[in-house]
C-alpha cells in the first residue's frame, strides 16, 4: 500500500465522515439544529449519521481491499449530491453549502484515481 493522492484523500474523507456521523447518528444539538434548518426529521438524520459512519469504516477497509475503494466514493458522492440538494432547497449560501460541496468533489477525485488505478 503506497501513500499517494488515493490513500491519502480515504483518510480525509474517513476522518470527515467519523466526525460528521457521530454527531449525527448521536443526535447532538449541532444535529438537530442542522437537521431543523433543513427540514430534515431527526430520525432521518440519525440515519444518515450511521451510513456516514458506514463510509468511514468502508473508505478504511477500501486500503485493504481497492475495489470498495469505488463503490464508496461513488455511493459518497450521491450522499453529498443529497446534501448540497437540501442546501439548495433552503437556500443556503454558497458559504454554508461549502462543506458539503468540498466533500463532494473530494468523493469525486478519490472515484476518478481509484477507477483510473
Amino acid at each position: 500500500m503506497t501513500v499517494g493522492p488515493a490513500f491519502l484523500l480515504s483518510v480525509a474523507l474517513a476522518a470527515v465522515f467519523l466526525a460528521t456521523g457521530l454527531i449525527k447518528a448521536f443526535n447532538t444539538e449541532t444535529a438537530q439544529k442542522n437537521a431543523t434548518h433543513l427540514g430534515i426529521a431527526t430520525l432521518q438524520s440519525r440515519l444518515i449519521g450511521v451510513v456516514e459512519l458506514a463510509v468511514s469504516v468502508a473508505l478504511i477497509a477500501g486500503l485493504a481491499w481497492p475495489p470498495l475503494t469505488i463503490g464508496t466514493a461513488a455511493g459518497t458522492a450521491l450522499l453529498m449530491f443529497g446534501a448540497m440538494g437540501s442546501h439548495l432547497r433552503v437556500r443556503d449560501s454558497i458559504t454554508a453549502m461549502l462543506p458539503a460541496l468540498v466533500v463532494l468533489i473530494g468523493a469525486l477525485a478519490l472515484l476518478a484515481i481509484s477507477v483510473l488505478q
